[in-house]
């Protein structure tokens, strides 16, 4: 007989029998993919051991009661996040017990009181709380951030003396989740800014791998209602920058923000993140993760975790909503997903475009990358960079949005995407419905409320848009000088020379179609003389293959109001181009 001691967690689902009556089908569905996704992966990640499941329960030994407290408030912060989305009759709600005392060993099981009394505080918990036992909270006071409730001592069932408990008021309890229902409105948002990760590898290449992960994690954590995450274009002017991450946090106005590193070699990924005091450059937290290629995803989903956990244990947690790991399977296609995107911040977009074939041709279900490339062709249609007849830019758009929306399964990102392309292919019901259904998901994504008010100023409603593009550059006045072609697009169909004049030149780099539009509008509103100065930049930048029927015929068919056409045409016609 062999004994030891050790920290026992005991844990059960709250009203079992209840759900599975209403639901036995949907019901053992969401407890095995609990289990898959969040009891084992926290449970590896803190040392545990699963001594046995037990229908709805499971019996966890660990070496350490810290461990074991730890792994407790995330898994009970992870399974309110879990529930936030789903009516409270349906959630699967966690009580649990944690003791530390000697157990018996036999055949991998373990006996005795010290897995007894686990138990009995298990079914004395509240739902949603954790219980620990005297000898816990004398092993773990001070080298957890939580605080403890004494509840006094309890008469155990079958135990011969009375055991003192102390309730655990970090995890994230049903109480917690009703508050933050309750919570609303622009001050009850934490920002929080998530700087470049910097590429520690040997290999500069792997450049894209960094960013890609940058972006990852930021849009992930763009998914917690309650954070308002300073957007990508901002942060990635940081790139590179020596500035203090104080300097940085102050100049963002982020009270948190992240920054980390990432080693990729061979088959192997490091990385290293740190949660950063915005105003005093105080380091909360840092840690590395040190795992297989293969697990990049899960890598990702532990960064956004622990980073929610150490921004409020009772309230930002339960808002988690843990970004889907996709499968490893996918790990191919996502790797050139991640060339793709860095290819497109270059302005290398045939090389962006090639990735993201690449992409589709390993993964034909890559929703992100399917979405891109709708995107690229519809975009391509008045860039013209790729040469392609503007009759088929506009056919591959179709077939690779269909595709993408055919294969998301609840991705903001995808949405916002497809939403660009079935604004460029002059499909706005389409569109608008893409934009809801992104920002449904994720309200404070600032691209997709601009795109959405370009697509409403390009339908008509020429106010309302800008109205829209302009409170997204008050919330976050650092947008890049690029996200001014947004309400120049609608300036220039609503025939204000002045306005698009003035959006034009708050961009840095304007490209051939920008002064073409403005020269058509500038014409449009008689101002012909004026408008040969853009048509002069025009020529010169323009490519070899710029197909300015093509180009017309593309801005009609987005152009709604038959008015806002007809301007239009006025201006190509005076201008001596064929429509």
């Amino acid at each position: 007989m062999e004994r030891r001691l050790a920290a026992i967690l005991a844990t059960d689902i709250v009203g079992y029998s209840r759900l599975m009556e209403a639901d036995e089908a949907g019901t053992l569905s969401a407890l095995n993919s609990r289990r898959k996704r969040v009891l084992g992966p926290l449970i590896t990640k803190h040392r545990g051991r699963i001594v046995k499941l037990m229908g709805d329960g499971a019996l966890v030994e660990f070496a350490s009661a810290v461990n074991a407290v730890v792994c407790a408030v995330e898994l009970q912060g992870a399974m309110a996040a879990a529930n936030f989305d789903i009516p409270e009759d349906r959630r699967l709600v966690l009580r649990i017990g944690i003791n530390l005392g000697d157990v018996v060993v036999q055949g991998g099981d373990v006996f005795g009181e010290g897995v007894n009394i686990a138990s009995r505080l298990e079914t004395l918990a509240e739902p949603g709380s954790v219980l620990v036992s005297q000898t816990v909270y004398s092993q773990v006071r001070g080298k957890v951030p939580a605080s403890f409730d004494d509840l006094g001592e309890h008469k155990l069932k079958n135990m011969a003396e009375p055991v003192r408990v102390f309730r655990l008021s970090a995890s994230g309890s049903a109480a917690s989740v009703r508050s933050l229902e309750k919570t609303t409105g622009e001050e009850s948002r934490i920002s929080i800014a998530v700087l470049p990760f910097t590429n520690l590898s040997d290999d500069p290449e792997q450049e894209y791998f960094a960013d890609g992960l940058t972006e990852d994690v930021t849009m992930a954590l763009a998914k917690i209602r309650h954070l308002r995450v300073i957007a990508r274009d901002v942060t990635f002017r940081y790139k590179n920058k020596s500035s203090s991450v104080s300097q940085m946090g102050r100049e963002l106005g982020a009270r948190y923000v992240v920054e980390g590193s990432v080693r990729r070699s061979a088959n192997r990924v490091r990385v290293t993140a740190q949660l950063i005091a915005g105003d005093s450059g105080i380091h909360l937290w840092t840690e590395r993760f040190d795992r297989e290629l293969a697990d990049v995803f899960a890598v990702q989903d532990e960064i956004v975790r622990a980073i929610s956990i150490q921004l409020d244990y009772s309230l930002i947690d339960a808002a988690v909503a843990i970004r889907r790991a996709a499968p490893a399977a996918s790990l191919t296609a996502y790797d050139h997903f991640l060339r793709a995107r860095s290819a497109f911040r270059r302005g290398a977009m045939i090389d962006a475009k090639n990735y993201l074939l690449e992409a589709v041709e390993v993964d034909p279900t890559c929703a992100a990358a399917l979405a891109n490339l709708a995107y690229f062709f519809a975009e391509d249609i008045y860039m013209q960079v790729s040469g392609e007849p503007v009759a088929e830019l506009a056919r591959f758009a179709e077939h690779y949005a269909a595709r993408a929306i055919a294969a998301n399964d609840g991705d903001p990102f995808v949405y916002r995407l497809v939403a660009n392309a079935m604004v460029a292919l002059g499909r706005h019901a389409e569109a608008m419905h893409q934009f809801e259904s992104a920002l449904s998901l994720n309200p404070f994504d600032t691209s997709a409320t601009m795109n959405l008010g370009m697509a409403i100023g390009l339908a008509g409603r020429h106010e309302e848009g800008l109205a829209m593009i302009d409170r997204v550059f008050r919330l976050e006045p650092r947008l890049p000088p690029l996200n001014r072609a947004n309400p120049f697009w609608v300036r220039c169909a609503m025939g204000d020379p002045e306005g698009a004049k003035a959006d034009l030149q708050k961009i840095d780099e304007p490209m051939a179609n920008h002064h073409l539009a403005l020269a058509i509008c500038m014409a449009g509103a008689g101002r012909e003389e004026e408008a040969q100065t853009h048509v002069k930049a025009f020529e010169v930048k323009r490519s070899p293959w710029f197909d300015v029927p093509g180009f017309t015929h593309w801005f009609c068919r987005v152009l709604v109001l038959t008015a806002d056409r007809d301007r239009f045409l006025t201006g190509v016609r005076a201008l001596g181009y064929k429509v």
